[in-house]
């Protein structure tokens, strides 16, 4: 059950949001025990209302070295998006504990696929307790042209309340903030909800499903988006 829960703890990007994320992880995770892996694959979409059409499928994995390092990858693939690129993305990227609730994060989108650009991301992420919930709070910052097309720096926010519901249900409301410094709180910023909830199958096995809800911002997500992704421990 602590594999599978730390593992399912999710933060930066839950499974529901359609959003480009600034790191290799589908979910909220500091680095685990040395030799601890995990394993993500699901569909994540932008609109639920056209999933055909507009579905992405993620695969991620990721191992911690020691009690500090931990390494992984993603590659997005589109083999179930109209119009996409089969092979969309791969990001590489690390993350290096500071402490028990913090800890530094880097990955680089690399020019494969559907992405012309490289892009780099650093971030710095941190759980803690407040307002009587627990916390997941994540900050990215997006260099490079892949990330920014070449304006200014990409800067995501992740605030994430979640709850322990039962012995089987977590929940939890992502709170995604995205803009770009060369227009803070103007054309490109976008928040966004993602309530969402892991559901516990096994010691090492849970399921993720969420939606994604557009708030404020001209770059707010225009429709609703979803998204199903089941978490391995091993």
């Amino acid at each position: 059950m602590k594999k599978v829960f730390i593992l399912a703890t999710a933060l930066m990007v839950c499974a529901s949001q359609a959003s480009a994320q600034l790191t290799y992880d589908l979910f909220y995770g500091l680095p685990s025990e040395a030799g601890a892996m995990g394993a993500d694959v699901g569909i994540q979409g932008s609109d639920i209302s056209s999933i055909p059409d507009v579905t992405n499928v993620p695969l991620m994995i990721k191992k911690s070295f020691n009690d500090k390092l931990e390494v992984g990858g993603r590659v997005t693939l589109g083999v179930l998006n109209d119009g996409a690129d089969s092979f969309q993305s791969l990001v590489v990227g690390g993350k290096y504990k500071l402490g028990e609730n913090n800890a530094l994060s880097a990955s680089v989108l690399l020019p494969l696929g559907g992405v012309e650009d490289p892009g780099l991301a650093v971030g710095y992420m941190m759980s803690m307790q407040a307002a009587g919930m627990m916390w997941n709070n994540q900050l990215h910052l997006g260099l490079l042209d892949g990330h920014t097309a070449g304006t200014g720096i990409d800067l995501e926010i992740l605030l994430e309340p979640y709850k322990e519901l039962n012995d089987k249900m977590v929940g939890y409301l992502d709170i995604l903030i995205e803009t770009n410094t060369d227009d803070i709180g103007g054309t490109p910023l976008g928040i966004n909800l993602g309530p969402n909830l892991d559901y516990i199958l096994s010691e090492d096995l849970a399921v993720n499903v969420g939606v994604t809800i557009g708030i404020t911002g001209d770059s707010k997500a225009e429709d609703i988006g979803f998204g199903l992704v089941l978490l391995k421990s091993m």
